[in-house]
């Protein structure tokens, strides 16, 4: 069937007509990596508006989780970046992180732990 809610290209209506994200997910981001470092690399791809690395408090404190969130100032940018991986893949300072779009943000209320 035909879908009536697509944003058509041309009109004049609001843009944002269903969220999608400019956002990046990074998975297997080393501890090393800091924000800088993947602003760097991640810059040659578009202007970043925001890098997100959420963090658990582990047994010795507070610890990275492991991925990282890179937000795009547009859709295309985020586009860009992952159409430049190596399937899926992009090498950080010698480093391979998985690399995807990323959901955007649901309420969930508990997650589990892996």
């Amino acid at each position: 069937g035909g879908r009536s809610d697509l944003a058509v290209p041309g009109n004049k209506g609001p843009r944002k007509v269903y969220q999608k994200s400019n956002r990046v997910f990074a998975r297997d981001v080393p501890e090393i990596l800091r924000d800088e470092d993947l602003r760097e690399y991640f810059g040659k791809f578009g202007v970043i508006a925001d890098i997100y690395q959420p963090v658990v408090n582990g047994p010795r404190g507070p610890m990275r989780k492991g991925v990282a969130y890179i937000s795009y100032e547009s859709m295309e940018m985020m586009r860009e970046c992952i159409s430049k991986s190596d399937n899926g893949v992009h090498c950080v300072k010698g480093f391979p992180l998985p690399c995807a779009e990323a959901e955007q943000r649901r309420n969930v209320s508990g997650s589990g732990g892996d």
